[in-house]
């Protein structure tokens, strides 16, 4: 099992998204990944961490908690790196979404929540980020 933190950006174009992960992981330290899309999606959507998010958890994090603790070491790799995403899409709309590989089909069921990119910050400040929770941004 492991964590997966996924960001979508859909005013992000596709074909920006490897120059948004080159930038993020040179600037930000952190490793990127953008996402195959299928050719109807417009959009790109990114991947935090080497295929597992689990480098950004703190030791005491805990999946059956209401969020992840996050490595105070990471914690500002993280946020250098949704800045990164901010900007590139222009102040616009993303989502970001952490949820443990393996939970029950129930428990994956997402719970969106819309907040400015300074509550999301706020969150990632405070060294974690929601348990099955989308984080819409605007």
């Amino acid at each position: 099992m492991c964590l997966l933190i996924h960001i979508r950006a859909d005013d992000i174009p596709k074909q920006q998204a490897g120059s948004v992960t080159k930038q993020a992981n040179e600037a930000a330290g952190v490793h990127l990944d953008a996402l195959r899309q299928p050719k109807s999606e417009e959009g790109s959507l990114f991947s935090l961490g080497q295929g597992c998010a689990c480098e950004f958890l703190a030791d005491e994090a805990d999946w059956n908690e209401p969020f992840y603790r996050l490595d105070l070491e990471q914690v500002e790799s993280i946020e250098k790196t949704l800045g990164i995403i901010h900007e590139a899409s222009n102040g616009g709309k993303f989502s970001i979404h952490a949820e443990w590989v393996g939970e029950p089909a129930v428990r994956r069921l997402s719970r969106p929540r819309s907040v400015s990119f300074a509550e999301l910050l706020k969150d990632i400040r405070q060294a974690r980020i929601a348990n099955g929770v989308t984080y819409n941004v605007s």
